[in-house]
């Protein structure tokens, strides 16, 4: 939701995109590279590989089993991992069924978008795979990623930039997550995967997946926790007394409004509420409605 995006930011201060590579790259096609040894050991039937550099890392691209797959190795000397990201295109038809089942269920499966035919699917050191779905539109020209889970949970959707082609290197994982960030998901959210890591402006915006739930989990410059994200709450899931105050003001203030399907809740340090988004049935006019676990109206 994308009102919810703005609160988050202002809560954080700051969040936008995972950590990419340099725009310096080079396309040298070289026939080798210090990770050639790592790259035949981890795909043995690797047939016409070319290597590139982007920014610090050494990028392979080659067919292996009728797959094109392209991937990328840190040239990081503090880096402890070397591999970084496997990327495999796929048939649509190939993806597993949750998420062809959940991307069929979106908005992006109808017209007027199209969606490619090809899907992405990202392998990433200490990450959970992710399968990229795009798709665009006409007009307005417009394209978009979908980013779900293996079984389908969705991720994050994100426009792409007019012009510019997407290889994925925004999705490359960061080097070393700080281990008091690391603590505090382990023991707030046990048993969470992590999806996805943004950061910019010493910011982490950290997409986790705990109990069949998707999370956004959002650090400050210190590494504080500043707040937690849960999108699309199902109805069951809502405190009584949220819906007690929601009702009573939906036939009242919001009369005229017809309300959005999906319902955010956030928690912070300080407090906890659900965020209700509201549309003018005449004007088109746009409004949150933010109510606290207690039932108490944000102001």
């Amino acid at each position: 939701m994308k009102t919810t995006t703005t609160l988050i930011a202002t809560l954080a201060l700051s969040m936008t995109t995972l950590v990419s590579c340099s725009d310096k790259e080079n396309n040298n096609d070289e026939s080798n590279s210090i990770f050639s040894k790592e790259l035949t050991e981890m795909f043995p039937k690797a047939t016409n590989v070319k290597w590139s550099t982007k920014g610090t890392h050494d990028v392979a691209n080659f067919n292996s089993g009728g797959e094109i797959k392209t991937v990328w190795f840190s040239d990081d000397v503090d880096n402890n991992s070397q591999w970084q990201m496997t990327e495999t295109e796929i048939l649509m038809k190939d993806i597993p069924a949750a998420v062809k089942n959940a991307f069929e269920a979106s908005v992006y499966s109808k017209a007027p978008w199209v969606a490619d035919n090809e899907v992405d699917k990202l392998e990433r050191v200490d990450m959970e795979v992710v399968y990229v779905i795009e798709a665009e539109q006409p007009t307005p020209e417009t394209e978009v990623e979908i980013f779900y889970t293996v079984d389908g949970k969705l991720i994050k959707t994100e426009i792409e930039v007019d012009g510019v082609e997407n290889d994925n290197s925004d999705e490359l994982p960061i080097a070393t997550l700080p281990q008091v960030i690391t603590d505090f998901i382990n023991t707030t959210y046990p048993g969470a995967k992590i999806l996805d890591i943004d950061f910019e402006d010493n910011m982490f915006e950290i997409d986790i997946i705990v109990d069949g739930v998707v999370k956004e989990v959002v650090f400050n410059d210190k590494n504080q926790w500043v707040a937690t994200e849960t999108e699309n709450v199902m109805h069951k899931d809502i405190p009584k007394p949220v819906l007690a105050t929601l009702g009573r003001l939906s036939e009242t203030t919001y009369a005229d409004y017809n309300m959005d399907y999906g319902v955010d809740f956030i928690e912070t340090p300080t407090t906890s509420f659900y965020v209700f988004e509201f549309e003018h049935k005449t004007t088109g006019e746009e409004v949150d409605l933010e109510i606290k676990s207690d039932g108490t109206e944000m102001k």
